[in-house]
């Protein structure tokens, strides 16, 4: 797939885990996949607030906690479960949740209008990352 495709995605059958192909990677490590979303949609979503955190469970990866403190943003960091970033992905306290592992992640809405999104708001990411910079998505 990746001689064929900017992206390649491939997910379980609820679409809570999923698979990067990159043209330059291959098979993307998980945790570059989340510091490459967390970089771009913090530079990228002008209607979240600056006081707008990154959240993460207590058992994901330190790339996260040394990439919020590099982009001015507050690290929310809560036990394993989706239920612990609901309301601060609602109420603006959070943009971005890891919520187990590199696997599992939501978003806020962009203009922050609706609920958080899951995974098929990572792939909306990489999508935008690959079509806004004409990068592949490992190489930012």
């Amino acid at each position: 797939m990746r001689d064929k495709f900017d992206v390649a995605f491939a997910n379980d059958t609820d679409a809570d885990r999923h698979g990067i192909v990159t043209r330059s990677a291959g098979l993307m490590n998980p945790n570059h996949f989340l510091a490459a979303a967390i970089s771009y949609l913090f530079a990228n979503r002008p209607a979240w607030s600056r006081d707008c955190g990154v959240g993460k469970t207590i058992v994901s990866s330190s790339i996260i906690d040394r990439l919020a403190a590099r982009l001015g943003r507050k690290l929310v960091e809560t036990p394993v479960g989706f239920k612990w970033f609901v309301d601060g992905l609602l109420d603006g306290a959070m943009g971005f949740a890891e919520r187990r592992a590199p696997v599992r992640l939501s978003c806020a809405a962009t203009d922050r209008s609706g609920p958080p999104t899951r995974t098929a708001h990572s792939w909306s990411a990489l999508r935008e990352i690959t079509a806004r910079t004409g990068r592949d998505p490992h190489l930012l």
